[in-house]
């Protein structure tokens, strides 16, 4: 009964805080390049070849590579899919500024992810933090490439 509670209130803070944290979080923005803005973009269909970053606590780094895949309206990391989390639906906002903001939550048992990052032309950066089993977290960060699809305005 406790796990159910957790889960719901969990899956409730997800709903609630994701949407708002994706909306200004200044950490996850990006330089600006170009006088021109690019226009928003449509993440459905698109895969994303990403450099994943932890450095521990001790500064220890570890670098991995990921693919992450929006498709049907579901968001795929293929090395958490490994890990046995399922595809799980994706929340976006489009802004003005040409910046695309996503967030996702994942749960797999104990451990629950909260994905979040921005897509701008063809760059996405964010972040995943899990939280597992007696408190313990983990944050990775990532930036990478779209390597297929269309980016829609």
């Amino acid at each position: 009964m406790k796990r159910k509670i957790t889960l719901t209130a969990m899956f409730i803070l997800g709903l609630v805080v994701l949407p708002l944290s994706l909306h200004g979080d200044p950490k996850m923005g990006f330089a600006q390049e170009d006088a021109a803005e690019p226009e928003p973009v449509e993440l459905d269909d698109t895969k994303w070849e990403v450099e994943m970053v932890y450095v521990s606590g001790k500064g220890k780094k570890e670098v991995s590579t990921d693919i992450l895949i929006f498709s049907d309206n579901k968001f795929i990391s293929e090395s958490f899919q490994k890990n046995k989390y399922s595809p799980t639906n994706y929340s976006m906002i489009l802004e003005e500024d040409g910046t695309t903001k996503f967030g996702t939550m994942q749960v797999k048992d104990k451990e629950t992810s909260f994905w979040k990052g921005n897509a701008r032309g063809d760059t996405i950066e964010g972040s995943v933090h899990t939280q597992f089993p007696g408190g313990d977290s983990k944050t990775v960060y990532f930036t990478g490439k779209l390597i297929s699809g269309k980016l829609l305005p």
